[in-house]
């Protein structure tokens, strides 16, 4: 569960430039049971969410000086704050 997050942030250091599109490439149906988004299955594996944060807040901090630190602090930020959220 939720290793997506690792297999977009991890490449990430390895990228010379990034262009951003306004594009919808793919929508993510929500709110179908099951779900691994869904806040009973968050709440389920919060192990696993938690063990992710902490793999993708090892890489940011090995990985400070690549030219998309800004884009991986983001992404991880948004994480953490689910994870702070599952808490509440």
């Amino acid at each position: 569960f939720y290793t997506d997050q690792e297999y977009v942030l991890f490449p990430l250091k390895y990228v010379q430039s990034i262009i951003y599109f306004n594009l919808v490439i793919y929508v993510y149906m929500v709110g179908r049971e099951g779900q691994s988004v869904s806040v009973s299955s968050l709440k389920k594996h919060f192990d696993m969410h938690e063990l992710v944060l902490d793999h993708l807040i090892k890489y940011y901090n090995d990985n400070k000086k690549c030219n998309a630190y800004k884009i991986m602090q983001l992404r991880i930020a948004a994480m953490a704050n689910t994870n702070f959220n599952m808490l509440s």
